[in-house]
């Protein structure tokens, strides 16, 4: 077995018993007995890193309409460059812009 030789080690699968009861450490993540809740500080903030990034990407986007005309008129092109098929033309919207004004009433 690969117990053989080690000194030291007791309890189950092996069949020397323990002396000394020992209580099992906590794992990774737990909070040791007795003691208050512990924060995991790392992954505290990545989620505040991760929210308030995210805050100053899209608030201004939902704040300011010129803002969002040009990163939609951003992204539009950027889709338009990698599927020029899908791309109307300016004369297709426009028009379509007209028409939809005259039957208003």
């Amino acid at each position: 077995m690969s117990y053989e030789g080690n000194e030291g080690l007791c309890g189950f699968p092996l069949t020397e018993t323990c002396k000394e009861p020992r209580t099992p450490s906590p794992t990774f993540g737990e909070a040791p007995s007795g003691s208050k809740s512990v924060v995991n500080w790392n992954f505290l903030s990545v989620e505040l890193g991760f929210v308030f990034g995210l805050g100053i990407v899209i608030l201004p986007l939902v704040i300011w309409k010129r803002w969002r005309r040009r990163y939609y008129h951003y992204v539009d092109n950027i889709f338009f460059m990698m599927f020029p098929q899908w791309y109307l033309g300016r004369e297709y919207r426009s028009r379509r812009v007209h028409r939809s004004r005259g039957r208003r009433h």
